[in-house]
């Protein structure tokens, strides 16, 4: 009992005081403050007892502005930008018809981009080309854009494939992938970048090192890092047949490069070439390639 009250009604009103707040309607000028909060890293419960808000309501409210394209990894827009995402998340017809008709121009673009045969970009990073090359940024959210892509561009299914798990520390998979250009302020011009990437079979952690060379030396060196990196060895070493480890490719007998097999007996692991034009032997590590050189 509560100031003659019974306890059972007091948390009745608890409860309706909280279904209250739970639904209350929230102000743009209030959206923008939650998103500008959750954008700096706040969590719900603080967003929601700063503001005086429910965490349900708060919670809804980050999952329309996610809806509209908007991600903490990007600069949050302004508030004119915010509104107009957010009213593209719609799902009325005359906002899906809009975006249609700012997008159709640009098709045959983002075909060429999503399905280029040798850089292919991924939907998200080929939606920021576009906004940037023909001013979009701010009028189209990312989950309008999803939905015109998979409407006129989405190519077709994959073929169905087998996923490999393997056991931690067993497997790191290798690979290097072209960059692009970048100036070297010791020899005073631009030179190819390549990164040396490898990739944890089981937990997918990855090490990264950009090199300006792809040779003998540089290849063991960036081994060594990675080892110090990872602070361990792995049992086997997965790697396409390059030239830097493999002299003449096997798939029983391989002719390994002497100062990489040396470094392997050191370490006491395992070197585990792939067949020749086989990329999915080294699946993990070929998707972190595309991500890593459109990010560069």
């Amino acid at each position: 009992m509560i100031s003659g009250i019974p306890s059972p009604w007091v948390s009745s009103v608890n409860r309706t005081q909280e279904s209250a707040m739970a639904y209350k309607r929230i102000r743009m000028k209030n959206t923008y403050e939650i998103a500008r909060r959750w954008h700096a890293g706040h969590s719900i419960s603080d967003i929601a007892r700063t503001l005086g808000f429910d965490r349900k309501t708060v919670r809804r409210t980050i999952e329309h502005i996610e809806g509209g394209g908007i991600t903490r990894e990007q600069p949050l827009p302004d508030p004119a930008a915010f509104e107009t995402l957010l009213h593209d998340n719609g799902n009325d017809r005359t906002s899906r018809a809009r975006v249609t008709d700012l997008l159709l121009p640009y098709t045959e673009e983002l075909k060429a981009l999503v399905n280029h045969p040798r850089r292919p970009l991924k939907a998200k990073f080929a939606f920021e080309v576009i906004c940037q090359r023909h001013q979009l940024t701010g009028r189209i959210s990312y989950t309008s854009f999803k939905r015109f892509y998979r409407t006129h561009c989405q190519p077709p299914k994959p073929a169905s494939t087998c996923r490999i798990e393997t056991e931690p520390g067993d497997l790191v998979q290798i690979d290097y992938g072209k960059m692009g250009l970048l100036f070297d302020a010791q020899q005073g011009r631009k030179r190819s970048l390549y990164a040396f990437i490898a990739t944890l079979a089981h937990s997918r952690h990855k090490f990264v090192e950009f090199t300006f060379k792809q040779d003998q030396q540089s290849f063991t060196a960036s081994h060594v890092h990675m080892f110090e990196f990872f602070g361990g060895i792995p049992a086997r070493i997965g790697f396409d047949n390059l030239k830097s480890g493999v002299i003449k490719p096997d798939l029983y007998d391989p002719d390994f490069n002497r100062t990489y097999q040396e470094m392997a007996g050191f370490y006491g692991c395992f070197l585990d070439p792939c067949r020749v034009a086989r990329p999915k032997d080294k699946a993990k590590v070929e998707r972190d390639v595309q991500t890593i050189r459109q990010q560069f």
